[in-house]
């Protein structure tokens, strides 16, 4: 489900000097509200961003006002469909800020990334205003290849007129995946509307998603609500996967699923938030438009377990270039975290903070956002390992095997997903 839409707010400006390349980098440079203009940082920096609301953003927003403080600095943007074959060719951005750890963790090894810890000024500037279950170390040699600008995460949203329509109580939407299904079905079951389109109980993501990720974002907090956060994809090294542990019951996510899509849109062009009764949706979803919407945890196995859901967050990563060049991207990334340069790009978004005063800010406390603020405390990322795209990759077409094709059973498609990814990871 698509519901995006952005809210503008106000801005105030920090700028640190900065010391590499002629450039200074001295701490505690911070600059006075009614200082306007920096005398020293001179240059070009090009940042690979997604052509959405993102990159409007810091077209419009941020690179305008970075610019009124530091004229002398000319900044660009370039779309990052083909960052893989920049990181490839070594004709990389200054900055790229992408959409998953993994890929830091990625270009980190491959030895493109500046381990933001070496940076001068890092520990004492920023770090420790980022709270620290955003920020993702490198195992073992604990390199900080990214940090996150923004975050969201999952709850369920229903449709009160559909559940009024089919009979059920609009005031306790579903906390069970029994009660799920049942909800699914009794709205599934309610005629085609005027125009004669179909009315569905629940949206998922399907094999028809061309991105494994942002398949297993929408399932993933299912997973884990069925194992009670007990198993992930993989070890707690990346070494190995474990998803094929009965204990981790993906045969359990795998029948759970299909059953959910028998009251689903097989092609999403079929559905929107009018004619379906339930899905997940992230937080920088939210659509002003929706009407007659509720906002619920998403439902678990049993009552009263912990409900998960999915982090996603936008990361900031700065290329390896020369020294001149990662002092502009530095200076660049510490404007954009500034507390108020944060707080308006949160509330232009719609997304989440991941700076520890900004948690605190009324903004993230009331209304729907203090449901998403406090469903934070309970989002799991995707994990940050390299392989985990064509691991996930191996899931949704072994899924689809078992579920659309019928030529697998769970069992076989499970089996046939671990042997692919131990295949991928290289596990003997």
């Amino acid at each position: 489900m698509k519901f995006r839409k952005i809210i503008v707010t106000s801005i105030v400006v920090i700028f640190f000097l900065n010391l590499l390349g002629g450039c200074t980098h001295n701490k505690g440079n911070l600059k006075s509200k009614g200082e306007t203009k920096s005398t020293n940082l001179k240059g070009n920096i090009e940042i690979s961003v997604s052509n959405d609301k993102f990159g409007e953003f810091l077209k419009d927003t941020i690179i305008p006002d970075f610019k009124k403080k530091n004229p002398s600095v000319t900044v660009s943007l370039s779309d990052d469909k083909d960052i893989d074959n920049r990181v490839a060719s070594g004709k990389v951005p200054d900055i790229y800020i992408g959409n998953n750890v993994y890929e830091a963790m990625n270009y980190g090894e491959m030895n493109k990334l500046a381990d933001f810890q070496k940076i001068k000024g890092f520990e004492s500037d920023l770090y420790k205003k980022i709270s620290n279950e955003f920020i993702v170390k490198k195992q073992k040699s604990n390199e900080i290849y990214c940090i996150p600008w923004v975050v969201t995460t999952q709850l369920m949203v229903y449709n009160k007129a559909l559940f009024r329509e089919a009979g059920l109580d609009e005031n306790k939407p579903p906390n069970t995946f029994d009660d799920l299904l049942k909800c699914a079905r009794k709205i599934y079951n309610l005629p085609n509307r005027a125009d004669g389109s179909k009315v569905y109980g629940i949206s998922v993501l399907n094999g028809n998603n061309s991105n494994p990720i942002s398949n297993w974002e929408r399932l993933s907090p299912f997973y884990y609500n069925i194992n009670d956060k007990k198993y992930g994809l993989y070890n707690n090294t990346g070494t190995d996967i474990v998803f094929d542990k009965p204990q981790a019951k993906l045969l359990e996510l795998f029948v759970f699923i299909s059953k959910v899509q028998n009251f689903a849109p097989a092609n999403f062009k079929n559905s929107s938030w009018q004619n379906t009764g339930m899905w997940l949706q992230y937080g920088d979803e939210q659509n002003k438009d929706q009407t007659d919407i509720g906002i619920a945890k998403i439902p678990v196995e049993s009552k009263n377990s912990i409900s998960y859901s999915t982090l996603k967050e936008k990361d900031i990563m700065i290329f390896k270039t020369n020294t001149k060049q990662q002092g502009l991207a530095w200076n660049f990334v510490k404007y954009m975290m500034d507390e108020q340069e944060n707080l308006k790009a949160c509330k232009e978004l719609n997304e989440l903070p991941v700076l520890s005063k900004l948690k605190k800010n009324d903004y993230f406390n009331k209304g729907i956002n203090k449901k998403y603020m406090q469903q934070l405390n309970n989002a799991i990322p995707i994990e940050p390992y390299p392989s985990i795209e064509k691991v996930t990759q191996s899931l949704q077409q072994t899924y689809m095997d078992y579920s659309v094709n019928r030529t697998l059973t769970p069992q076989a498609a499970i089996k046939s997903a671990a042997d692919k990814s131990r295949d991928v990871i290289k596990v003997k």
